[in-house]
């Protein structure tokens, strides 16, 4: 995994990682790609970037994760692809966008920051998203919603003030909801934990 975060560091991509959960697809894509989550994904066989690699080539290729789970075609998109789609759509500053991958609460929460993610997000690259876990609502934002996952990520934010946040690489968490598995998952909170 270490090669795999130079790699990423080195030509910034986003990775979601093979998991062993039924949500769990991985895909790849630029921080300025144009895909979101409702875009067909493509299951993680192996990642090929345009940057030099150290042999001189013009693409690297990333092992795969030991595990793949397919999704059909028709299935909404996993909670790591509404994560990756909403940090693309922050790092690409389209703010509509990524209000939709959001529950209305938490989109009025997050515009209402003074680091607001809408307005103090300069870039987010080098992204590494882990897999889901089921949790449990604990009396927060997820009260109320059938199922509730958590997704772990780790990237690199610059901002244009650091205030709650440090400029660099960060972990960060992001809670999901849904009521069923054919409504979407939606961002109903986020942070350290």
């Amino acid at each position: 995994m270490q090669g795999a975060r130079l790699l990423m560091a080195l030509i910034g991509v986003t990775l979601i990682v093979g998991c062993a959960s039924q949500n769990a697809l991985g895909t790849a894509s630029a921080p300025s790609s144009t895909a979101d989550a409702t875009s067909p994904a493509v299951p993680l066989a192996s990642i090929t970037a345009s940057a030099l690699a150290p042999s001189g080539s013009l693409s690297a290729q990333l092992p795969a994760p030991s595990c793949r789970v397919s999704q059909a075609s028709t299935d909404p998109p996993s909670a790591q692809q509404v994560v990756s789609a909403y940090l693309d759509a922050l790092d690409a500053h389209d703010i509509a966008r990524a209000k939709t991958y959001l529950t209305p609460a938490h989109a009025a929460e997050v515009a209402a920051e003074t680091d607001s993610w809408f307005t103090n997000t300069r870039s987010i690259t080098n992204i590494v998203i882990g897999c889901d876990a089921p949790r449990d609502a604990f009396g927060g934002p997820a009260t109320g919603y059938s199922e509730i996952v958590q997704v772990g990520v780790q990237f690199t934010l610059e901002q244009y003030h650091a205030e709650s946040m440090t400029n660099g690489m960060n972990d960060w968490s992001y809670i999901l909801v849904r009521n069923g598995d054919h409504d979407p998952w939606l961002i109903a909170d986020e942070g350290m934990g």
